[in-house]
């Protein structure tokens, strides 16, 4: 094993490992040495439901993959064995179940009843320290479940269910917070936008459901979560400003731009002019690219993490955003980067 272990990590052995549990079973299986071997039908439900979700987790206890993942695994192994396993040797497999499912039922209950108090704790100390949510929700679900793209879209999705549904206090005004949206232009468009969905979901629901109801209703949804993702994009765009805090650029654009750069970091702004070729040309703060207005440029001196929606990344050099008093951004900027 050490020698191995020297050129194979550990963990592939254990992945390897976990799956070859899930094969010998459906080996075993194919081959039916029940009637000889009436013993396997225990031990194919234990290797399934014991060894191979301990395997998986010595595989992936030293990753970014989430540790509930764990239950999934279990899950399938009970599955597994439920399909492979004869009835008359499923029978005696169920006794075995009849006392560890309860268990394993009973601690799936208990890790997420734990992790949902950490949270829940987590939440409350975060937010004692930051005001935007947005940054608040990605951080704890990346605790939580590591930087992985599920903790990312968990993140998103219940961002948008805060602005959508519970966010309605206003952010109060200061001189270091830039709103954008006052001047912006860009709410009829999204109006039309939100009216077109509506009108299109109702024909496309009385069409499609002549064909499919299920197909119709699938559809309506969708449309609707599109609707929600527009207000709550347009609530965060009200409620999420561009703000200079603790040594630090907060850059955002409702739910579709967020970005975050120490003023040391920060090469200058300058205003954009109405050259359309130009501004298409640079990375944009905008929902609706090339659709949006913009009107200050600013450069960053290393490359920036600009995160979008879904908790998707990019790295950008420059950024064009939109702030209703441009020219007292630029200012304060430049005099924050002087200091």
């Amino acid at each position: 094993m050490e020698t191995a272990g020297r050129f194979i990590p550990l963990s592939y052995l254990f992945f390897v490992a976990a799956l070859s549990v899930f094969a010998v079973a459906f080996l075993l299986s194919s081959l039916s040495l029940y009637t000889a071997h009436p013993e396997l039908g225990w031990a194919i439900t234990f290797d399934l439901t014991v060894f191979a979700p301990l395997f998986y987790y010595f595989a992936i206890r030293n990753t970014k993959i989430p540790k509930v993942t764990v239950a999934t695994v279990a899950g399938l192994g009970i599955i597994t064995a439920s399909w492979l396993l004869p009835q008359d040797k499923w029978q005696v497999s169920s006794i075995f179940f009849g006392y560890v499912l309860p268990v394993f039922e009973l601690a799936i209950v208990g890790f997420i009843a734990f992790k949902a108090w950490k949270f829940a704790r987590a939440y409350r100390r975060e937010r004692a320290t930051s005001p935007d949510i947005y940054s608040v929700f990605h951080r704890l679900f990346a605790e939580s479940f590591g930087e992985t793209l599920i903790a990312r879209f968990a993140a998103f999705e219940a961002t948008i269910v805060y602005y959508a549904l519970i966010r309605w206090r206003k952010t109060e005004t200061s001189e270091n917070r830039f709103s954008y949206h006052k001047k912006r232009g860009s709410l009829p468009v999204y109006l039309i936008i939100a009216f077109v969905i509506l009108a299109e979901t109702v024909v496309l629901h009385m069409v499609v459901s002549l064909w499919s109801v299920i197909v119709a209703w699938i559809l309506t949804v969708s449309s609707l979560y599109v609707l929600v993702l527009l207000v709550a994009h347009l609530k965060a765009s009200y409620l999420r400003p561009i703000e200079f805090r603790d040594g630090y650029l907060q850059i955002r654009n409702g739910l579709s731009s967020d970005l975050t750069v120490e003023l040391s970091d920060v090469l200058g702004a300058e205003e954009i002019g109405k050259d359309v070729a130009i501004r298409e040309e640079k990375p944009q703060a905008a929902l609706l690219k090339d659709f949006e207005e913009l009107n200050v440029l600013v450069k960053f001196k290393t490359e920036q993490a600009l995160k979008g929606l879904y908790g998707t990344s990019k790295t950008v050099n420059e950024l064009s955003i939109y702030v209703d008093e441009k020219d007292r951004f630029i200012n304060l900027l430049g005099s924050q980067h002087d200091a």
